[in-house]
């Protein structure tokens, strides 16, 4: 039998301190592709909602999303460092995730059309493929930092719709300057996994299970580049659906 406290001390268990035993959440599993289902039926939903909305109150929507999203990081590192588990090779928010968390709240604030594009760009893009193929494994569904796993990645895909649905252009011509942002960032996190002994953005070795794990296996040593060749592809599609969806649409 589960002794109350049990639950509670598992509900909020860090990834080194699962209990033997616990089932983890399989990428592709029942349970993940459940929720995954979900989780874009509640956005195609909440952006139907979204755009019924007046100007005043998609930017009430917008503050909203940004603060739950950043709030619910900032709670994860808390609740590591009061119980001892906040490990800097893993627990910083220096992923590309972790790190548009930080510039997608900024592109709410501010409406600013370069964080604007990164959060369409490099934001939703990296949260989708983190909801398809998430390396939470260890967790259990029903676990704090599973669910916070969820929540943060859904309000990244979710916030740059957003921006569209109320009229931002996203525009190719600012592709070079994402791109120079990510080599930033792929810089200051190799000093950090030197640092550290960390694998942030995925820069030593890809995520099992992820698009990444393919461009390994085929780039071998030119497997930064393989990444950044496969970025610019995404892009391609990306931004050609946008284009003719702009032309498909009535005057």
């Amino acid at each position: 039998m589960i002794e109350e406290g049990d639950a509670i001390l598992g509900f909020f268990a860090p990834a080194n301190r699962i209990l033997p035993g616990t089932k983890g959440v399989a990428i592709f599993s029942p349970m993940h592709l459940a929720w995954l289902v979900g989780v874009f039926l509640f956005c195609i939903w909440l952006l139907k909602k979204f755009d019924k909305q007046t100007s005043s109150e998609q930017k009430h929507w917008l503050r909203i999303a940004a603060a739950a999203m950043l709030s619910s990081e900032l709670l994860r590192m808390l609740l590591l460092l009061l119980s001892g588990s906040f490990d800097p090779a893993w627990a910083l928010p220096l992923h590309l995730c972790g790190v548009m968390i930080f510039v997608e709240f900024l592109a709410v604030w501010t409406r600013q059309d370069f964080l604007c594009e990164l959060s369409f760009a490099l934001g939703m893009p990296g949260a989708f493929f983190a909801l398809v193929t998430p390396g939470e494994t260890a967790y259990p569904f029903w676990n704090f930092y599973y669910l916070q796993f969820i929540l943060v990645h859904t309000l990244l895909f979710l916030i740059p719709l957003f921006f569209v649905s109320e009229g931002f252009l996203p525009r190719a011509r600012r592709l070079p300057g994402c791109f120079l942002f990510l080599l930033a960032v792929a810089g200051v996190d190799a000093a950090a996994n030197t640092a550290f002994g960390g694998n942030y953005l995925f820069l030593g070795a890809a995520s099992p299970g992820s698009p990444l794990e393919m461009v390994q296996r085929l780039a071998g040593r030119w497997y930064f580049w393989g990444t950044a060749a496969l970025v610019w592809a995404l892009w391609g599609l990306l931004y050609s659906g946008m284009r003719l969806l702009r032309r498909a649409k009535p005057k």
